[in-house]
């Protein structure tokens, strides 16, 4: 009876042990490598915190209001990428913002400086060949006044800055300049940063206020506003910066009055003939062009409204490029032509051959009426321009080009294209 309660306590425990445990799988066999993460695990500002050549740049950052403002738009959503240029430290030496100078400087310049090279968006698709204008993280500047107010700026809209972003190949390029020949982004968890090698500064001048100051473009000027001096004499013009059709220096300026102003982004390309061209030409002086000027069949009796009027207005065609502003060109009630939508120009869009179309026309009836007026050539790295209509007639671009300013950008020319 022991022994056979012995036996039985045995089997009894070994029953409950094996009852207790659970089958014990084959681990599954590994096929490959595991594979590893390979997204940003970064935040924008870890990312930068993590990059030892832009330690200027990210002093600035840390010390302007861009990321408070980007939360504020962000409002709680953690998806809302933004894209930062941030110039490296040799960038911002070169352009003399030491270390020092950045620990003195007030906190809005150093806010400005990177607020303009903040982007909304994840990057920059590579394919972008031509000038994409985009719209940096600027406040809108209700305060912006022309350099030569008239009339009351009564219903002046917004000014919006704009940041024009090009690639040539792997070369990233900002407002026309080469700011870096790697140009791939590091990507953040929210968004993606580009070191560049240039700093790029917002503009702060007007073209008028550029072309006035520019000794070298001064019969450029004085043609203009001789041009002007016509049509107020004929009581057209009623003060600058009204139809900039028919005023030229106006057309450099914001608009005013019943016309879109700077929230509409009204623009301006302009191929400025430098003195030396006006030369070249034969109007070598202020004399020699308002000569020129009086040879006009304006500066007689008969007037017909037609689109242009004076020799000068058939040169400034292939030299001043008006977008998004309504221009008059007939008598008053008659009709009104829109120009035509368009970009800045650069260098870099002018190598990918682009046409740079002056106006569109609307007389009301549906119809528009295109004025292709140059079209240019990339002659192993100069940018030739061409007349449309007379290709044989050309002008080079002649440094310092790609000049950006808040209403266009600017480019000397060598030749008259007359």
């Amino acid at each position: 009876m022991k022994l056979f309660r012995i036996l039985f306590s045995l089997s009894v425990g070994v029953g409950l042990l094996t009852g207790s445990c659970k089958k014990v799988e084959e681990p599954p066999t590994r096929v490959g490598e595991q594979l590893p993460f390979s997204g940003p695990a970064k935040t924008l500002v870890q990312l930068l915190d993590s990059m030892p050549d832009v330690s200027l740049y990210k002093a600035m950052y840390h010390r302007s209001d861009i990321q408070h403002y980007m939360d504020s738009l962000a409002n709680g959503s953690q998806d809302v990428p933004y894209i930062l240029f941030a110039p490296t430290d040799k960038a911002l030496m070169a352009a003399g913002y030491t270390a020092d100078v950045i620990a003195a400087a007030p906190g809005a310049q150093l806010d400005t400086l990177v607020r303009y090279l903040t982007l909304p968006g994840k990057s920059i698709p590579p394919t972008v060949t031509t000038g994409l204008t985009c719209y940096p993280l600027m406040y809108p500047d209700r305060a912006m006044q022309r350099s030569e107010p008239y009339p009351p700026f009564s219903d002046f809209l917004p000014y919006y800055y704009i940041l024009a972003v090009t690639f040539d190949g792997s070369t990233l390029i900002l407002n026309g300049s080469k700011v870096s020949s790697q140009g791939t982004p590091v990507p953040a968890t929210n968004g993606s940063i580009y070191r560049i090698d240039t700093l790029i500064q917002k503009p702060a001048y007007e073209l008028y206020e550029v072309v006035s100051s520019d000794t070298t473009l001064s019969l450029f000027l004085a043609s203009m506003r001789l041009n002007d001096s016509i049509y107020q004499d004929k009581g057209i013009l009623t003060g600058p910066g009204y139809l900039t059709n028919y005023c030229d220096t106006g057309g450099l300026q914001f608009s005013v009055g019943g016309y879109r102003g700077a929230g509409a982004q009204p623009f301006a390309d302009v191929l400025a003939p430098t003195n030396a061209a006006f030369r070249k030409a034969g109007l070598g002086s202020v004399d020699a062009i308002r000569e020129f000027l009086n040879q006009s069949v304006i500066t007689g009796p008969a007037y017909d409204y037609s689109y242009m009027q004076t020799n000068l207005d058939s040169i400034f065609q292939y030299h001043l490029f008006y977008f998004n502003q309504a221009l008059l060109v007939a008598p008053p009630g008659i009709f009104f032509t829109f120009s035509a939508f368009g970009n800045y120009v650069y260098t870099s869009d002018m190598a990918n051959n682009p046409t740079l179309v002056q106006r569109s026309a609307d007389p009301g009836d549906g119809t528009r009426h295109l004025f292709n007026n140059v079209f240019f050539e990339n002659r192993g790295g100069q940018i030739v321009v061409h007349r449309a209509d007379k290709p044989s007639i050309t002008a080079n671009i002649v440094g310092p080009s790609n000049v950006t300013t808040l209403n266009g950008v600017l480019h000397r020319v060598d030749n008259l294209l007359k």
